[in-house]
């Protein structure tokens, strides 16, 4: 597991955010509000810290604590992203990816 300081976490996440979602914020043409980024991980200080990070920049976020809970939040969500852990108890991030395809393809 990788530990990133606030800063540089912010900068991180940031770089990969797509810049569709960006729209809106700061230049370019809105095409409508995005859905809410859905953050999917077992522990909880990385949710909040992600959360926290994203919410200052003023995306909607959503979260969830494991595969299962993310698979049914798709069921009324439709997430413009996803920040999903790998390693996670149960149903790992692999399969809940794979599971989230198959519903959302």
């Amino acid at each position: 597991m990788v530990f990133l300081g606030k800063t540089l976490l912010e900068e991180r996440v940031k770089a990969e955010l797509p810049s569709h979602l960006n729209e809106g914020k700061g230049g370019g043409i809105s095409m409508g509000l995005p859905g809410p980024i859905l953050i999917v991980d077992d522990e909880a200080s990385i949710r909040k810290s992600l959360e926290g990070v994203l919410s200052d920049e003023g995306y909607s976020c959503v979260l969830a604590s494991d595969g299962a809970d993310a698979l049914s939040q798709l069921q009324s969500l439709h997430p413009s992203l996803v920040l999903l852990d790998i390693w996670m108890p149960g149903m790992d991030g692999i399969e809940t990816l794979r599971r989230m395809k198959a519903v959302r393809p």
